[in-house]
This record gives C-alpha cells, sequence and structure tokens, in this order.
C-alpha cells in the first residue's frame, strides 16, 4: 500500500528529476534535486492557475456570447414591433384620410345636390310667373288703356354670386380642420409633387415671389397660424397682377384631383378653394371686362388657364396662356422689381440731405458737383 501510494504520487515526479540529475550531473546533486522539485512545484501551480483563468476567460466569452445574441434577438424584436407599430399606423391614417375624404366627398355631394334643388325650384318659379305675365298679356283686352298687374319677375342669379358662396364653403372646410391642416402639411420632409406643387400656387395666390418658395423648407416656415386668417380674408374679386394668376394656375395644371386626393387631404382641401378661388377671380373679371366694354375701355386679363375641378368658361378668355415665354417674363417683371427696390434702399436719404444707405459718400458728392449743387458737410 504504501509503495503504491509512493508510486503513484511520486513515481512520475521523481523519474522526471532523476533523469534531469543524470543528464547535467550538478557538483551538488541533492540541492540541485531540491531545487528541481520546488520548480517543479511552481511550474505545476502556475499550470493550474493558467487553466483556471482559461476556464474562466471561455466562461465569460460564452456569457458574452449570450448575452449578445439575447440583445439582438431583444433589439430585432423591438424592430418587428417599430415596423409594426408604423405600418398600423400607416394604414390607420391611410383608412383615415380615405374616411374623411369620403365623409367630404358625401357632404359636398349632398350640398351640390341641395344646391341644384335650390337652383332648380328658383328657375321653376321664375318659369312658372313668365307664364302667368304672358298668359295675363294674352287674356288683356285691347282696348283697354291700363295695362294688367304683372307679378314682379325674380333677378337672374347672379354667376360672381354663385362663386362667392362656393368660396365660402371651401374656406368653412379649411376653418374646420384648423390646427390639423398645419400640421398635417407640415408633418412631410419630402412632399409628394401633388402636395408641394398645391402649397406653391395657394402662396402664389396670397402674393409671395418665386425666390419665397423655391424651397419646401421656406414652404414650411411660412405655414403658421396666420396663413388660416390669410385664407379666410382672401378676396380675389378685387385687381391684382396677373402674374401671381399665371404662376398659380401654372402650378396646377396637369394635377388632377384623384392624386391630390391620395397624396393629402389637406391639400386636396387647398386644392379645391384654390379651384373657388379661381372660378371666383374669371367671374370677377369678366363682369368688370363687360362693365368696361360698354363704356369702350380696355378689357382686363384674368391671367387663369383652366385646371382640373373648375366650371367651363362659357365667356372668351383673355391672353392668358403664354407658356414659357410668359413665364420667362414674369421672372424678368421681380428681377426688375427688386432691383428698384434696391436702388431705393441705396438712395434713403437722412439728415442734411446725405445718404444714409450703403452708397458710397465719393458718388453723392460726384453727383452734385456735376450739377453744380452746394454738397452738404456731413
Amino acid at each position: 500500500m504504501d509503495v503504491e501510494y509512493l508510486k503513484n504520487a511520486l513515481g512520475d515526479v521523481l523519474s522526471k528529476g532523476l533523469s534531469n540529475l543524470v543528464l547535467f550531473q550538478p557538483q551538488d546533486p541533492i540541492e540541485y534535486l531540491g531545487l528541481w522539485l520546488l520548480k517543479y512545484v511552481e511550474n505545476a501551480v502556475a499550470k493550474q492557475e493558467q487553466l483556471e483563468r482559461r476556464a474562466e476567460l471561455e466562461a465569460k466569452i460564452a456569457e458574452y456570447k449570450r448575452k449578445k445574441a439575447e440583445e439582438e434577438a431583444r433589439l430585432e424584436q423591438l424592430r418587428k414591433e417599430k415596423l409594426e407599430r408604423e405600418e398600423r399606423e400607416r394604414q390607420e391614417a391611410e383608412e383615415e384620410n380615405a374616411r374623411r375624404v369620403a365623409a367630404y366627398l358625401e357632404e359636398e355631394r349632398l350640398t351640390r345636390e341641395a344646391m341644384e334643388a335650390e337652383l332648380a325650384q328658383y328657375e321653376a318659379e321664375r318659369a312658372r310667373i313668365l307664364e302667368e305675365r304672358e298668359q295675363l298679356m294674352a287674356e288683356r283686352d285691347p282696348d283697354e288703356e291700363e295695362e294688367p298687374e304683372l307679378p314682379d319677375l325674380p333677378p337672374e342669379l347672379d354667376p360672381l354670386e354663385k362663386y362667392k358662396r362656393k368660396l365660402q364653403l371651401r374656406t368653412r372646410d379649411l376653418m374646420q380642420l384648423d390646427k390639423s391642416f398645419l400640421s398635417e402639411i407640415k408633418r412631410y420632409k419630402v412632399p409628394t409633387p401633388a402636395v408641394y406643387k398645391t402649397m406653391k400656387a395657394c402662396f402664389y395666390v396670397l402674393g409671395k415671389r418665386p425666390h419665397d418658395i423655391d424651397e419646401w423648407a421656406k414652404i414650411q416656415q411660412l405655414m403658421a397660424p396666420k396663413l388660416l386668417e390669410q385664407i379666410q380674408g382672401f378676396d380675389p374679386t378685387k385687381k391684382s397682377k396677373v402674374r401671381k394668376w399665371k404662376r398659380c394656375t401654372r402650378c396646377l395644371k396637369g394635377l388632377t384631383l384623384e392624386v391630390v386626393q391620395r397624396s393629402s387631404h389637406a391639400a386636396f382641401l387647398v386644392y379645391q378653394w384654390l379651384v373657388s378661388v379661381l372660378e371666383l377671380r374669371r367671374a370677377a373679371v369678366h363682369q368688370r371686362n363687360a362693365a368696361a366694354a360698354s363704356t369702350g375701355e380696355e378689357g382686363e386679363d384674368a391671367g387663369i388657364e383652366a385646371v382640373e375641378g373648375m366650371e367651363a368658361d362659357a365667356e372668351p378668355r383673355g391672353e392668358g396662356e403664354e407658356g414659357e415665354e410668359g413665364e420667362e417674363e414674369d421672372d424678368q417683371a421681380d428681377q426688375d422689381e427688386e432691383e428698384e427696390e434696391e436702388e431705393e434702399s441705396l438712395w434713403q436719404i437722412g439728415w442734411g440731405g446725405i445718404p444714409t444707405g450703403p452708397l458710397p459718400f465719393f458718388n453723392f458728392w460726384a453727383r452734385g458737383h456735376a450739377q453744380n449743387e452746394p454738397v452738404p458737410s456731413p
């Protein structure tokens, strides 16, 4: 038993130590064997620690891989949930937009039917009164000197009044949207062409120039709450520059009601409002032209081209269709106006008659010297 213990515990170690002792044959074999055994123990302990560290490191690596896999699975799950939520919100927004468009179209249909019914009733009443007047005139005795009392004939319906009522309905629809109208349009980072062209045409009508709205970011800045006040108080019957109406119709040219409806419900209401504005502007210009023709004066150009949704123009148009040449003339006119404003700002006169703008004092002095005028000292 003792021999087996020594053999199992020290056999391999002593055999290796004695082999080294025979190989190197040191002068003090006992000391060499003792130091060798100490070094053997030290190496064995270091090897054991290295094995333990390696096992610990492998365990940490396995734990890191497990946590990384769990984190990736969690992130993938969050990404899927986000995509599903965005898809669900998009579908809900499309359904809501479709519902609002359908409700608006239904209300528009009912309003139109009510207006048509009212108009038909008006025309029927007018026809009845005309028939009564003709019947009374037919039954009148030719020998009677006094004419029979005839019922008053209601006046014909004024087209301008009809378009004004239509514009009021369109404006009311926009006012009902209130802030949701602005938020729905402004949320577009990159708008669809239909939304961009519709809003650009809207700002053209409200008096903005091309350089004010040549980028979507500029249009977003202009969409403040006061925009609704400008829309509500806008009067297209007043005389105004023809260029802005030409720009507006050029923006709307090629758009269809279906495309604008699919893009945005708010943009669709703006498009409908613009159509009513153009119709009222055209009717007002026709009325002024009729009055001018009776006095022999020159007529006015409405500057409006037909766009989808407008009623047919029953009266002759002015020279409004100019194409690319007209657009170039409009841009040149804008440039001329800006140059005039810049010149006016350069010649602002301050105290003593000396220019306060960026024009050098030397130029001012030279101009007075050329005209033999005394130049005041600054």
